[in-house]
């Protein structure tokens, strides 16, 4: 894997991991725990971000090879907005309904399913060649084209921005309390 890439896998790897550990930690009240109405539960929090790096390895496998990435005017203006936005703390809507999460699914599920993702990634980034790391590895509903470098780097500040999100949830009102621990 081209060296770059690596060091952006390594820290994406780091921070799934840490995130998929303090919801481990959490009860199974805790994870489930919705602070109201269409407000969703860590667990669907996991799984919105499984599903989002399911949809970009499935993009990234299906590539075309050789397609440069071009932004329109619109996407030349809207990628630092989807930066900024995930760096806030600001709550938005889902740009597309394939990555809605389903309130059924369990933790270990999500999990299993975030680290076929993951591993789809990573052999899809595996396969390029060098020159290859600045091509289009798929579009962004709101950003448009993507390289691989981008790719990766918004999935880290997706995952920051959700672990936010779970500190809200954490702060609500009726969020279950720990266990005591003898």
């Amino acid at each position: 894997m081209v060296p770059k890439l690596a060091r952006l896998v390594s820290a994406l790897d780091a921070r799934t991991d840490e995130f998929l550990a303090d919801l481990e930690a959490m009860s199974p009240e805790q994870r489930t725990f919705r602070p109201g109405g269409e407000a969703w539960s860590p667990v669907m929090v996991a799984h919105h971000l499984a599903l989002v790096e399911i949809g970009a390895a499935e993009r990234m496998v299906a590539r075309q090879v050789g397609l440069k990435r071009r932004r329109r005017l619109r996407q030349k203006l809207f990628y630092p907005i989807v930066h900024f936005v995930l760096r806030s703390s600001l709550r938005v809507k889902v740009p597309s309904r394939r990555m809605l999460p389903d309130s059924e699914v369990g933790f270990e599920d999500v999990r299993r399913q975030w680290q076929a993702a993951r591993e789809a990634i990573r052999s899809a980034l595996e396969s390029l060649r060098p020159e290859e790391v600045c091509e289009e590895a798929f579009r962004h509903p709101i950003a448009g084209p993507v390289d691989f470098a981008e790719g990766i780097g918004l999935a880290l500040e997706h995952v920051d921005h959700h672990r936010r999100q779970i500190d809200r949830i954490r702060s609500s009102p009726g969020y279950p309390p720990s266990a005591a621990r003898a």
